[in-house]
């Protein structure tokens, strides 16, 4: 790196790298590696629906499950040659599709399942005054060979 380049740049810089990094690795390994064609659908939905709910909110594993169900359906119901006029696209023109089909998303269906907090465990109601024997060490005891009294 040049010597005129402050080291809060390059630390910013790399953060960025590292959240995008982490977002290949999150779409990797909910969509089995299949990351060729699906893109980036947190970023159409963020920018519609506000980086804290997409951020806080939605479950990464859902919008992969959903996306390569429909994914797959699409290709197999849609022919190749639909798909072409995709390719005159500019980047301006298909992020504005995609700002428009994430506007269509009904969020509660992607949720995160949220775990509420742990119940209290309640006291043992029986065998309070029998120590417990696990089943190994019955079924090991029962294989010994038995000694002659």
């Amino acid at each position: 790196m040049p010597a005129d380049i402050p080291a809060t740049a390059i630390a910013d810089a790399d953060r960025d790298r590292w959240r995008i990094e982490g977002l290949f690795a999150e779409l990797e390994r909910n969509l089995d590696g299949e990351i060729d064609t699906l893109g980036y659908p947190k970023a159409a939905m963020r920018a519609h629906h506000g980086v804290e709910t997409i951020e806080e909110g939605l479950s990464p594993y859902y919008v992969a499950d959903e996306l390569s169900g429909t994914h797959r359906g699409m290709m197999i119901a849609v022919p190749d040659e639909e798909w072409h006029f995709f390719r005159s696209f500019t980047p301006a023109q298909l992020a504005a599709l995609l700002a428009q089909l994430a506007a269509n998303v009904d969020m509660r269906r992607f949720g995160k399942n949220r775990c509420g907090p742990r119940g209290l465990r309640l006291a043992r109601l029986r065998c309070r005054n029998k120590q417990h024997v696990s089943t190994s060490r019955l079924l090991v005891a029962q294989a010994a060979p038995r000694r002659a009294p």
